[in-house]
């Protein structure tokens, strides 16, 4: 049975290179998806996709949001606006475009190999992780990384698996569990919630609309 689980308000990721054992590389060039979300409730991960930047809305479900991504080697601020899009999946809409991902709505494979990732402050990093398959646990799960601390900011670091055409989006993390016989997993929002959210009946061709930014540029948005 489980013996604890901690809800990701209090999971995240504490990265200190001195103190954990597991293989973490830093990121140091090209586009990366990663999102760091500030809300009116708090700081926590998530992930820009071809959907929009996903994330699992746990300090907060509607609002304005900041974000902090990185184009090339540099970090940047966007304001957006959060809106729920079905389950735990939360969206922030921004009037720019930045670094995405396409989502992946295969299944992920027994024991496939996967990337987790995420930022420590303004540092983007990843770690390969595992799929776990065990008859206690429920939900999609990851083998726990063996000296990885975790931190309550770190709820929604993304999974992706790797494909010929580069990164594509697997899972938010969302939990980490721990059986009595010690075993620990990180638990993630994966393929079910992301059908959830998405697989839905869109318009064929997108409404394009046009606003007004309070600087005076003009964004030509796009809606299904």
């Amino acid at each position: 049975m489980l013996r604890r689980m901690r809800a990701i308000p209090s999971l995240a990721l504490a990265l200190s290179l001195g103190l954990s054992s597991c293989h973490i590389d830093r990121i140091e060039s090209a586009d990366i998806p990663l999102v760091r979300i500030q809300t009116t409730g708090g700081f926590e991960q998530g992930v820009s996709t071809d959907f929009g930047v996903l994330f699992l809305g746990r300090t907060a479900q509607k609002g304005p949001a900041k974000l902090l991504y990185w184009l090339g080697p540099s970090p940047l601020i966007e304001a957006g606006e959060i809106e729920v899009v079905g389950g735990p999946v939360h969206r922030i809409r921004t009037d720019v475009p930045i670094p995405s991902v396409p989502i992946s709505f295969e299944p992920v494979a027994p024991e496939e190999q996967l990337v987790l990732m995420g930022m420590e402050g303004q540092l983007p990093w990843r770690l390969d992780v595992q799929l776990a398959k065990d008859e206690i646990v429920r939900g999609t799960a990851l083998h726990y990384p063996a000296g990885l601390q975790l931190r309550p900011d770190s709820v929604g670091l993304g999974i992706f698996r790797e494909t010929e055409a580069g990164l594509a989006l697997v899972g938010l993390v969302k939990a980490a569990a721990e059986l009595d016989n010690g075993k620990r997993f990180l638990l993630f929002a994966g393929l079910s919630e992301m059908r959830e959210a998405f697989a839905k009946a869109r318009r064929a061709m997108p409404v394009r609309e046009v606003e007004y930014r309070a600087d005076g540029k003009r964004i030509l948005r796009y809606r299904r």
